[in-house]
């Protein structure tokens, strides 16, 4: 029997922090970053997979910290319209194929009572390497 052809999933976090990195400024990571910053953005994948032999759907989480609750919803916001507005481009060699938000919402962490935490989460389309 002859070897498939591996299709590999680009590293969907990677992709997701670069696009916003470009575009926001307040810094964006999958990790908190340290020292831990008023307002900072982290992203986390959360599930999905492969729709199809080309295409990866994963469900990604955005985190987006600040000091107060409207300023956090306000970066929620932008992350959301980034996230819509950057379908079709190219990030580092991969396609962006669209995003789907399942939704945003207040999620403050009572472990950081001094900042205000807003999600954003849904499926970003993006193409296989």
């Amino acid at each position: 029997m002859p070897d498939a052809e591996l299709i590999v999933p680009a590293p969907a976090q990677t992709v997701a922090v670069q696009l916003l990195n470009d575009r926001i400024v307040p810094p964006v990571s999958s990790k908190v970053p340290n020292p831990r910053p008023a307002t900072f953005v982290r992203v986390s994948r959360a599930g999905g997979g492969m729709s199809n032999i080309v295409t990866d759907r994963p469900w990604l989480i955005f985190e987006c910290w600040a000091p107060t609750e409207a300023e956090a919803e306000t970066l929620a916001n932008l992350v959301a319209a980034h996230l819509r507005a950057a379908q079709f481009e190219t990030i580092n060699d991969v396609k962006l194929l669209g995003w789907s938000e399942a939704g945003r919402a207040s999620f403050n962490d009572p472990a950081v009572p001094s900042q205000s935490r807003w999600q954003v989460t849904g499926t970003l389309g993006i193409s296989a390497q």
